[in-house]
């Protein structure tokens, strides 16, 4: 399974926050500042189109209008992104001719206002085409329109405000109508437009440094505080795997990661004596204690190996020789035991007690000690200054269980079958393998041949001799022993 590094997902654990967290920010301070710039360009419009609305009532109180047009004319000249147009109902530019002067003197029956000159008549205004916001305009109620359009380059806000027939109004216009005017204001926002994009790119760029600045500050804090501790308590842990205990996590910190390495420092000390102690145990209790620790009744063979001459050996050598010569005997010897499958249960002193469990547990053992014997003959007068060794065989049934007090005890096995394999080794002479009869039985019926195969044959078993009367403490009658001889077996562990 591919492994996805913790690094990486902190990053992106962190980037996906910071993104939507500040992100969410950013996009909320945009909006909320272009509707700023948007609210306040409508009020704007709004009061400019208050105050053109009270300037024309005013102007065309006396009938001057000339003056509105130039007063239209005035505000293009001081702000030339604002532009003001006043039109008839009908959609034509107010004082463009003097039909309006007309129908005013027509209805007050006078020559109050006098018809103007073509160039007094000029208007700024352009044509206007009529839309649906100019029939809302003039249409009853009548209301004022705002909306934006694109004019060229420029983006503009168009505020078409109805001019509404006031009752002062009526005496020269009549009361057959409300509406005898529009207002159309239009307002260039390019450059507020322009604001906003910058205000937006400025944000958006702000954004991306603060994500990075904040995303990298906290990727080197979350590094140094967490990620480095955490590989460094997993190189610990990972090096214990490897056999290597000499590793120790160095993280101090005065947090959950320091107890943690602390933690693992302890347990790699304390694996690391169960590592050490696990060589003074057999493999046979290790694995029994996966079982419980509860007493039971097992059928095992047990093979005992003792060392002959071994006091007159310590008289006439030195420590050194002596332990060096031991520690060969012993480590060739259990080898071998280790090659046939049985398990070391125990050294005493220059003894080897051996397990072997399993249904060919006595092929095994029997291979076994005539590997030894051979091994030790060979090499007798060499390594092992001329020492041999005694075997004994035996196998049955025995207790094995947790055996001694509350502070100290042994995961054995004991049981009369265990002492008559003892007997057996000690009344071994040099180089001489005794079995017992139930071995001997074991081996005469074909008993641990491999499960595939059929009983062994005479040619295929080891050859015994025997049987002889061998008289042993604690046992009123003499045992029935047989000697074992090389015969056929061929030392390599084969079914016999």
């Amino acid at each position: 399974m591919k492994i996805v590094p913790i690094t990486l997902k902190v990053n992106l654990l962190i980037l996906v926050s910071l993104t939507v967290g500040i992100g969410a920010i950013t996009v909320y301070l945009g909006i909320a500042l272009t509707q700023t710039i948007e609210d306040e360009t409508r009020a704007s419009l709004d009061q400019e189109s208050q105050i053109v609305y009270e300037a024309i009532e005013q102007l065309m109180m006396p009938g001057e209008a000339p003056l509105v047009v130039n007063y239209f004319q005035g505000i293009g000249d001081l702000d030339p992104r604002l532009r003001i147009y006043l039109y008839r109902t009908d959609g034509t530019a107010a004082f463009s001719d003097n039909s309006t002067i007309a129908e005013v003197n027509d209805r007050i029956d006078s020559r109050m206002f006098l018809p103007r000159g073509q160039d007094q008549t000029a208007t700024m205004a352009p044509e206007i085409e009529i839309t649906d916001a100019f029939d809302t305009a003039t249409s009853i109620p009548a209301r004022t329109v705002v909306y934006q359009e694109r004019q060229g380059d420029a983006t503009v806000v168009r505020y078409i405000k109805p001019l509404i027939n006031l009752p002062k109004c009526t005496v020269c216009h009549g009361s057959d109508h409300t509406v005898r005017g529009v207002i159309d204001i239009h307002s260039d926002i390019s450059a507020s437009i322009a604001q906003q994009r910058t205000a937006v790119y400025s944000a958006s760029g702000a954004f991306l440094l603060l994500v990075a600045a904040v995303g990298f500050v906290m990727s080197r804090y979350l590094q140094r505080r967490f990620i480095l501790p955490l590989r460094e308590i997993g190189a610990t842990c990972e090096a214990v795997t490897m056999g290597d205990f000499e590793r120790r996590s160095r993280i101090t910190n005065n947090d959950e990661l320091g107890v943690l390495s602390r933690t693992v420092n302890t347990m790699v000390e304390g694996l690391y004596e169960r590592f050490v102690l696990s060589r003074f145990v057999s493999g046979t209790t290790l694995q029994a204690l996966g079982g419980g620790t509860a007493s039971r009744t097992e059928n095992l063979t047990f093979l005992f190996t003792d060392i002959r001459g071994f006091t007159s050996f310590t008289e006439t050598h030195s420590p050194e020789e002596v332990v060096g010569t031991l520690n060969a005997l012993l480590s060739d010897q259990s080898r071998t035991i280790d090659r046939h499958g049985g398990d070391i249960d125990k050294y005493v002193g220059d003894e080897i007690v051996a397990v072997f469990s399993g249904e060919d547990g006595v092929r095994r053992a029997v291979a076994a000690a005539l590997d030894i014997r051979r091994s030790v003959d060979r090499d007798a007068d060499g390594r092992y200054g001329g020492l041999r060794v005694g075997i004994g065989i035996n196998r049955g049934a025995v207790i094995v269980g947790e055996i001694g007090s509350a502070d100290r005890a042994d995961f054995t096995a004991i049981g009369d079958n265990v002492n008559v394999a003892a007997r057996l080794c000690s009344g071994a002479r040099p180089g001489e393998i005794l079995v017992s009869d139930a071995v001997r039985n074991e081996l005469a019926t074909g008993g641990g041949a491999d499960s595939d195969s059929d009983a062994a044959t005479d040619a295929d078993r080891p050859q015994l001799e025997g049987p002889y009367r061998m008289q042993v403490k604690g046992k009123a009658e003499a045992l029935r022993v047989f000697r074992l001889l090389d015969g056929n077996a061929d030392g390599e562990g084969d079914a016999p």
